[in-house]
């Protein structure tokens, strides 16, 4: 349960109590808004979560007795696709939003991991290794066959589609690439020396940012893709990674290592920083939970807030 603290007067101290009063009693619906997806390790299991960020409150989706990897929010904010790993491999599945059970995309003995939804929501690009070597996949919005995409002799890593979605940002043996689906060919944007994964395509379409692994720390950088300048987002003292775009213009999303667990934080694509961060209780007993911020009259344990995706339309 929530411990409350007083921070300031009791009128703040009551508001807080009727919001979480509200949450209680409230159905485990979220309307539209400042919405994402997560990751929590809640009990040492990964559960999936959704978020409303604008109302600051957060939803326990559906139990799922796998651990959960990857969400990704179709652009309608309908629903979720998400990888979960059960009998030794993962595969994919599909919850609309105020279901009670996940629909099962893929089911096979191989490994299908990080879908990402094409711009129009027509498609679910994912990687998967039944050859042994992970390769890009396109499966339709409703399941069905998949078809493959690419055929190469090195894994393809985490994709991320280009608005247009006419390309693929990815990572390969430590760089990051761009894979034209039309041309069916690939070219690389960062040779540095650098262990570089987790590529996100800004919504503007002109910069990638990526995780970095130099010094012994993750850290957040960014690509400038008409010219190739690359500089760095996050403090190199700290680990930081898996960055993704919010709904506000230029401003993203990371979770943190070495900050207080527990919240993502945010900052513009300049590296200044937008808020403090947002902060995800453990559960509660409820299935709606409090968000809140630096300023937040909450005090409560901290949970691991893990891979965030962003509903960007």
């Amino acid at each position: 349960m929530l411990r409350f603290v007083l921070r300031s007067s009791p009128i703040l101290w009551l508001a807080s109590a009727l919001i979480v009063l509200l949450a209680q009693v409230a159905t485990p619906h979220l309307p539209p808004g400042e919405r994402a997806a997560f990751v929590a390790r809640i009990g040492g299991r990964r559960q999936l979560m959704l978020a409303d960020l604008s109302r600051r409150i957060s939803l326990d989706l559906p139990p799922f007795t796998g651990d959960v990897f990857q969400p990704s929010i179709a652009p309608d904010g309908r629903k979720v696709v998400f990888a979960a790993g059960l009998a030794g491999n993962s595969d994919l599945y599909l919850l609309p939003f105020g279901s009670a059970e996940p629909i099962r995309l893929t089911d096979n003995d191989h490994e299908d991991l990080h879908p990402q939804w094409s711009p129009d929501g027509s498609v679910i690009v994912y990687q998967s290794n039944p050859g042994g070597v992970f390769q890009f996949f396109l499966l339709g919005a409703a399941g069905g066959d998949a078809r493959q995409l690419t055929f190469n002799d090195v894994a393809f890593g985490r994709p991320s589609w280009s608005p247009d979605g006419g390309a693929l940002a990815y990572d390969s043996a430590g760089e990051i690439l761009i894979y034209d689906i039309a041309r069916e060919e690939s070219r690389a944007l960062t040779r540095d020396g650098f262990w570089d994964v987790q590529p996100v395509w800004s919504p503007a379409g002109d910069t990638i940012v990526y995780d970095s692994y130099r010094g012994g720390r993750w850290n957040l950088y960014k690509i400038e893709l008409a010219n190739g300048t690359i500089s760095a987002l996050t403090d190199p003292d700290r680990n930081e990674q898996h960055a993704s775009f919010t709904n506000q213009p230029g401003q993203i999303a990371f979770q943190s290592v070495t900050r207080f667990p527990g919240r993502l934080y945010l900052l513009d694509s300049q590296g200044s920083w937008a808020i403090g961060a947002a902060a995800i209780p453990p559960d509660s007993g409820s299935p709606l939970h409090l968000l809140f911020g630096q300023r937040g009259v909450l005090d409560t344990d901290w949970t691991d807030i893990l891979e965030p995706d962003w509903l960007r339309h």
